[in-house]
């Protein structure tokens, strides 16, 4: 498997061979950042889906196009934003 794809967005399938779990990240987005992981390919799809799902419920509830987040929104907590793989996986609990 090369990629996930729902909804027209793709994601990134990448595995942490030391916490024995895949993860990855919604490709194409500028200003934000869609992180998902799961200990199985069907658990990675799952919250890959919810992720996609939940930003495409924030933009909707917001009246916004992907195009139209701000900084603001990101700081605000409406989407969550890492500095780095390194960074996600620590806020996820994930040894690195």
């Amino acid at each position: 498997m090369d990629y996930l794809e729902y909804k027209g967005y793709k994601g990134s399938v990448e595995y942490g061979a030391e916490d024995d779990c895949f993860f990855g990240k919604v490709q194409g987005l500028s200003k934000e950042c869609i992180l998902y992981e799961g200990e199985t390919l069907a658990e990675l799809r799952a919250d890959f889906e919810a992720g996609v799902d939940s930003y495409l419920e924030y933009l909707s509830i917001e009246n916004k196009s992907s195009y139209d987040l701000s900084m603001d929104d990101l700081q605000a907590g409406h989407i969550n934003t890492y500095q780095s793989t390194d960074d996600m996986l620590s806020k996820l609990g994930i040894k690195n």
